[in-house]
This record gives C-alpha cells, sequence and structure tokens, in this order.
C-alpha cells in the first residue's frame, strides 16, 4: 500500500514522480500523450507539478456502482 502526500506546491521529475506514484515510466508516458496528465518541459526534462498530479489523479477515479436496495431472484 502506498502512502503519500502529494502537496499541490512540490515539482516532480519523471523518476521522482514514478517512484512516488509506485508507476512505470512508460504510464507517466502513455497519460501525456493522450493529455490527461500535463508536464512542463525544461531543457529536454519533463518537472510535474503536484497540483497537476493531484487532478490527474482525480480523473483517474473509478466509478462507483450504486448499491441495490433490494435483489430481485428470479424463480
Amino acid at each position: 500500500m502506498i502512502q503519500a502526500i502529494l502537496d499541490p506546491r512540490t515539482v516532480f521529475d519523471r523518476a521522482g514522480l514514478c517512484k512516488t506514484l509506485a508507476v512505470k515510466p512508460s504510464t507517466l508516458s502513455r497519460e501525456i500523450r493522450n493529455g490527461r496528465l500535463k508536464a512542463h518541459s525544461i531543457s529536454n526534462r519533463d518537472y510535474f507539478f503536484g497540483e497537476d498530479v493531484i487532478a490527474w489523479m482525480k480523473t483517474k477515479q473509478r466509478p462507483t456502482r450504486p448499491i441495490e436496495d433490494e435483489l430481485e431472484i428470479e424463480a
């Protein structure tokens, strides 16, 4: 289980974000390419602001299924 506190003011490089979130570099590349994760490039290096990472993680939440009050059983 990962326990990390993401401060919106934190700036991550690619390796630091991978380590913090326990994801592969290819995951970040895919999310950047698909426009879901914002990266800031300086001197051919990618940097990620904590606020952008938090926003990205909020969009990646799985939808919850409504709990049914009663289950219908067909006989």
